[in-house]
């Protein structure tokens, strides 16, 4: 027996169990299919339930297409830069921060172009004059020195430039880069940019341009230097704060990890890892904050109307500068947009921090996850084993219900991210392996009861038993019933003189043609010993017919017998007589044997009697004997009463019948009936009625029986057969 075998052999709710634990084998793991799962769940709960979007002191300049359109392809000349910082500085800002990387000099600066132009000859005049234009690197980089401006810069895998800080970060606890995300070096602005600038941090979220962005690193690692994140920068620059402290410390689960930054009196709880999960804005409401760059770098002298305009947008306000336009390269995919600039990220983080709205992955979570796991998938597994197929549906529903509600609560409530996938996929596993294994397990008792009983009842029986396996019981009922058994009249002497396989050949052959007349009139084939066959009715179902079936059955298997005997002997074969017994009664029927060999039969008196009318036949000279039970319950049965049997088992008198000869006319029945009656009573004219009727029946056996049975001076009716 291979393993698959005996894996489907096991119970539905074994099986649902191993399936359960196979999951939560996997939840331990957590491979990427399982992780992935996870946080598409945190996705889908973001965009059913987006962040709302207070009026914050947060506004981003675009660049978008239309600025591209006006202003020109990019990058823009430094000196436009410039002017779009000293307008936003002008306009009130707290803080300027340009989500962009400004690590080369600008192409289109006239210092850039002079050095072009002399080397390809040009004019010398026209050189001495560009020579005199101011250098747009340092225009921009004036401008920022007079607004509180922050620079992004790269981190990159490899080691890159000297790592430089304008924030000073105080950590309080063990060493921070154990715990965050590290890089090897840096891709910094120009030097004159950065020395005018007053904030400096990463723009790096994530791992690839292509992941979904989940979390925003508000702190990593560069060689051996931390790095604070942007939004973490531009919210120092505009709190006028010069530090940002971390505590690292133990964040639960036995392990340490950041715990929270403080920038002056905000405190923000991060990640162990230094980070913020981003729980996302909807991105249409997202955009009535947002100007475009255009709007703002409009006209070479803005009026007063202007200046007033753009003081209302951004006065008091942080302000971050970043692209949208097709071709930048600044987009990335959110729980709520597939395409979301990195600059609306940085502006969400922000937003967090100052709101106090914080998403928490508590460190109690996987722990609880799994023991949901396991509960909700074994419930799940015991419904469908266990509960019929409606109820085990409903209550797994039930379970599932319950689990998202919790689920949705702690998001809706205390922000909580909790994982209902790896719980709902053992409840459905768990439930669907529990519902398979009890389909498999009635398949395969179907086929046992088809198997079992094909060739013991009639096809119809076996049809509606595998239909309906309830209808069977077989551990012990009582049943009215009634019982056919068989023998064959000098069996023994039959083996002596045929050799086995020509016996063989003749009882399969003959054992077929019974058992197929048993199974024909809806008989049970209870046994077959040796020459005998031992039939039952009314089990396993119901027969409210059973002795008129038992009857017919009788009758069907002696004429059958007597054609069989008589082909024999033409091939000039003896084959004894077919001797049947019938009876009716009470009996109990089911399975017995024990562990290791189960039959299902009957015991009970009425069974013993079917044995001793079988044998009775011989005293009586005929073929079938019927108990007067029988005789009772089928009502118009051509039958005759044969004798008072005192037979083991029985203290009182059986009365049994046989068949009537063929061809007898009613006339002669109702003389043997008066006869009989005489004969019973002891009455004188008993003998005289009987020699009467021997000229009618001149070869029957019964009759010669009891009339010499009065010969040796018996006056009833009663043989004992006990001897």
């Amino acid at each position: 027996m291979d393993w698959r075998t005996r894996l489907l052999r096991l119970p539905p709710l074994a099986l649902g169990i191993v399936a359960v634990l196979a999951v939560a084998a996997a939840r331990l793991l957590d491979p990427t299919p399982v992780r992935e799962l996870r946080l598409a769940q945190f996705d889908t709960l973001q965009r059913l339930m987006p962040r709302p979007l207070p009026d914050l002191p947060v506004r981003i300049v675009d660049i978008d297409d239309e600025s591209l359109a006006r202003i020109g392809q990019w990058p823009w000349p430094r000196d436009r830069l410039a002017t779009l910082v000293k307008r936003l500085h002008d306009a009130g800002a707290v803080a300027i921060a340009l989500d962009i990387v400004f690590a080369e000099p600008d192409r289109l600066s006239p210092a850039r172009i002079v050095g072009e132009v002399a080397r390809r000859g040009g004019d010398a005049s026209l050189v001495e004059a560009m020579d005199k234009l101011p250098d747009n690197d340092a225009l921009f980089a004036a401008a920022i020195r007079d607004a509180p401006v922050v620079l992004g810069q790269l981190l990159t895998a490899n080691r890159g430039a000297a790592v430089q800080s304008k924030a000073s970060l105080a950590v309080i606890g063990p060493p921070l880069a154990d715990h965050v995300d590290h890089f090897g070096g840096v891709l910094p602005p120009l030097p004159v940019l950065l020395d005018a600038a007053r904030g400096l941090g990463s723009i790096s979220i994530g791992e690839s341009d292509t992941a979904v962005v989940r979390q925003v690193p508000l702190l990593q690692t560069a060689g051996d230097t931390p790095v604070p994140g942007f939004a973490v920068e531009a919210l120092r620059v505009a709190m006028g704060e010069t530090t940002i402290g971390v505590r690292v410390g133990p964040v639960g689960g036995g392990r340490d990890g950041v715990r929270a930054l403080r920038i002056g009196q905000l405190v923000v709880p991060t990640t162990p890892d230094g980070q913020i999960w981003l729980h996302s804005v909807d991105p249409i409401a997202d955009r009535a904050r947002w100007l475009s760059a255009a709007r703002v770098l409009a006209g070479d002298a803005p009026d007063d109307r202007l200046r007033a305009e753009l003081a209302a947008l951004v006065k008091g306000r942080i302000v971050l500068v970043g692209a949208s336009a097709a071709g930048l390269g600044d987009l990335r995919a959110t729980a709520m947009a597939p395409y979301l600039p990195g600059v609306s990220i940085h502006a969400q983080a922000i937003e967090q921090m100052l709101s106090g709205w914080h998403l928490d992955r508590p460190f109690w979570a996987d722990g609880a996850e799994l023991a949901a796991l396991l509960v909700i998938g074994v419930l799940a597994t015991f419904a469908a084993a266990r509960l019929r197929a409606i109820r085990a549906l409903l209550a797994a529903l039930v379970l599932d219900a319950a689990l998202i509600g919790v689920v949705w609560w702690s998001f809706a409530g205390p922000h909580l991210l909790l994982d209902a996938t790896a719980p709902l996929l053992a409840a459905v596993i768990g439930f669907s392996v529990a519902a398979l294994g009890r389909y498999v397990g009635v398949e395969m008792q179907q086929r046992r009861l088809r198997a079992r009983f094909s060739q013991y009842l009639s096809p119809d029986v076996v049809r509606r038993l595998a239909a309906e396996p309830g209808l069977l019981r077989l551990d012990g009922e009582q049943r009215d019933m009634s019982f056919v058994f068989t023998d064959i009249a000098g069996f023994t002497s039959l083996t002596e003189r045929v050799g086995p396989r020509r016996l063989i050949a003749l009882l399969d052959r003959y054992l077929d043609t019974l058992c197929e007349i048993g199974v024909r009139h809806g008989g049970t084939i209870d046994k077959i010993v040796g020459d005998a066959v031992h039939v039952m009715f009314n089990a396993p179902l119901d027969q409210s017919d059973h002795a008129a079936r038992a009857l017919a059955c009788a009758r069907e298997m002696d004429t059958v017998a007597r054609a069989f005997a008589l082909e024999m002997e033409q091939q000039g074969e003896v084959f004894g007589a077919t001797r049947i017994g019938v009876s009716s009664g009470t009996a109990v029927v089911g399975d017995v044997g024990g562990r290791r060999r189960l039959d299902y039969t009957a015991h009970g008196t009425a069974v013993n009697l079917a044995a001793r009318l079988e044998a009775a036949n011989k005293a009586l000279g005929g073929t079938i004997c019927v108990s007067g039970a029988t005789r009772e319950r089928v009502e118009g049965a051509a039958l005759r009463p044969a004798a008072r049997l005192l037979v083991r088992g029985h203290a009182e008198p059986v009365d049994v019948f046989t068949t009537i000869p063929g061809g007898a006319p009613d006339t002669a029945i109702e003389d043997w009936n008066a006869a009989y009656v005489a004969l019973a009573t002891g009455a004188p004219e008993a003998r005289a009625m009987l020699i009467e009727l021997r000229a009618k029946w001149p070869d029957d056996p019964l009759l010669a029986i009891h009339l010499k049975r009065l010969d040796a001076g018996a006056r009833d009716a009663v043989i004992d057969l006990r001897g």
